[in-house]
């Protein structure tokens, strides 16, 4: 897990649970999202810019957050 990401380390601190354990969690969280035969939801994950095959929790945190910086405010 990279260090001084602050994101995890709210989330942690809010969970009462360790960094680490919030990190692992959201790799779970990817991994287990991608093993569907919904091909939208593939279509979805394969817009997601990635280094390696799936994701990593920070790749994905920053794509969501430029997908809802880019969404109008109802």
């Amino acid at each position: 897990m990279p260090k001084d990401n602050n994101i995890f380390k709210e989330i942690a601190k809010h969970y009462g649970v360790s960094e680490k354990s919030v990190y692992s969690e959201i790799q779970k969280m990817i991994a287990d999202a991608q093993n569907t035969d919904n091909e939208d939801i593939k279509e979805h994950w394969r817009l997601i810019p990635c280094k390696g095959d799936l994701p990593t929790p920070e790749e994905l945190i920053l794509y969501l957050s430029q997908q809802l910086k880019k969404k109008p405010s109802d």
